[in-house]
């Protein structure tokens, strides 16, 4: 193999403005922890505080409510994901939501997993495999979710599989080859 130089193109980037975006303007918390754009052009943002839906001009603020079942199921927001058929998927600090645009309503998926914290099971982040199906990192293991029967599989340590997984601590997927 040779060693022959490849030329890329550089943008200089000096067309590139930044503008400031703070929670006087509408954003429901400055601390964001994910952002996704869907296919109508909104950028999401997900924060400490609810999940901020931004079109440029204005805010959204989408946050849990007791008296609203169908609301966004947490207060913090782990993990956003936009599937390759647009859906955007949210991991609050209770469950994993999925977004209806039409309705603006969330339906919830639960992963419980007995443990002796007692608490939820939280979607820090979620992708996609070439066959749809979306892998969600936790800590209490990997799970997968068929997004179109909501059926899961559940991957996880066990001591006495030297097959399993080495931890349950699940930081990140990706697909290969």
């Amino acid at each position: 193999m040779d060693n022959e130089a490849i030329r890329l193109p550089v943008v200089d980037g000096k067309d590139i403005r930044f503008a400031r975006i703070s929670s006087s303007q509408g954003l429901s918390q400055v601390r964001v922890s994910d952002i996704v754009q869907d296919d109508q052009g909104f950028i999401w943002f997900g924060t400490l505080n609810g999940l901020t839906r931004y079109d440029g001009y204005n805010f959204k603020v989408f946050k849990h409510d007791l008296e609203r079942p169908e609301s966004l199921s947490g207060v913090f927001i782990d993990s956003l994901f936009k599937d390759r058929a647009g859906t955007i998927w949210v991991g609050t600090d209770q469950s994993l939501d999925r977004f209806d645009p039409l309705t603006e309503k969330f339906s919830h998926y639960h992963f419980d997993v007995p443990d002796s914290s007692g608490l939820a099971t939280t979607v820090n982040q979620i992708s996609q495999d070439s066959s749809g199906m979306l892998w969600l990192s936790t800590r209490k293991g990997l799970f997968r979710l068929d997004p179109v029967t909501g059926k899961t599989k559940h991957f996880y340590h066990d001591p006495g599989d030297p097959s399993s997984l080495g931890d349950d601590t699940i930081k990140s997927t990706g697909e290969d080859r």
